[in-house]
């Protein structure tokens, strides 16, 4: 048994991709994934997801627990790319209230023959779908698609842990061979919900992505037709998938 893992990415439309301010990161020596979702115009949103995405991917504590508690350091990697660099003043105002993300990390471990265990930690609308064929079996944190906003928990670069911690939700489970565990940001999540709830299976519908001829334009094309349907709300977009095998 294993796991097999596909991501990709996209920039919202009319943007280049060094404007992308999602992360993701993937550790499957260790069983860690972890995709973030930079919030805001704020200052170097893009770097913080990134770091946030990176911190858990290569965290050596596998104590979810304690997961706010590392943050700090996360923090101070943030702080230290800030120090010294020329900004104008509202530049400089933004640093120092902070950079914003919404965040999901997974760990997924070998549990027996015939299952892993998974165990996931999220701060906002980044979202974790466990699949079994067409049944859906968690979606985490957020189960409907009407419970979106525009104001979803965020994490900050210079939040004190408690406070991260009061915002933090936790969930597990075992998934079994064939079983996906969808990782995805907020506006791809709320197109998955909204077309379930519909009655279609929009698993299936992105079950061609994990095919190994699938390719970054295979996404694209298939992003640029959720938007031209006006299915998919214009944000940047990230999608990583766990296959059990």
């Amino acid at each position: 048994m294993g796991v097999t893992v596909r991501s990709f990415w996209l920039p919202r439309l009319g943007h280049k991709p060094d404007e992308y301010e999602d992360a993701f990161a993937a550790e499957p020596s260790t069983g860690r994934y972890a995709i973030a979702d930079g919030a805001g115009e704020g200052a170097f949103t893009g770097l913080w997801a990134r770091l946030l995405v990176d911190g858990f991917a290569h965290a050596p504590n596998p104590d979810l627990a304690r997961w706010p508690d590392a943050l700090a350091g996360v923090q101070a990697e943030w702080n230290g790319a800030m120090h010294g660099r020329p900004l104008p003043w509202y530049g400089q105002e933004q640093v120092a209230e902070g950079a914003f993300a919404t965040f999901l990390g997974l760990i997924v471990e070998h549990a027996n023959d015939a299952t892993h265990r998974w165990q996931a930690v999220s701060v906002g609308d980044c979202c974790l779908f466990h699949t079994r064929g067409p049944t859906l079996l968690t979606a985490f944190p957020i189960g409907n698609s009407g419970e979106f906003g525009n104001a979803p928990r965020l994490v900050g670069s210079r939040m004190p842990a408690e406070q991260a911690a009061a915002r933090v939700c936790h969930a597990e489970g075992f998934a079994c061979p064939d079983d996906r565990l969808w990782l995805m940001t907020d506006a791809l999540a709320h197109w998955c919900l909204a077309s379930h709830e519909a009655g279609a299976d929009p698993w299936q519908a992105m079950e061609p992505l994990l095919a190994p001829e699938a390719t970054v334009d295979s996404f694209r094309l298939w992003v640029d037709d959720l938007h031209a349907t006006g299915r998919l709300r214009n944000d940047d977009v990230t999608l990583m998938v766990l296959q059990i095998r």
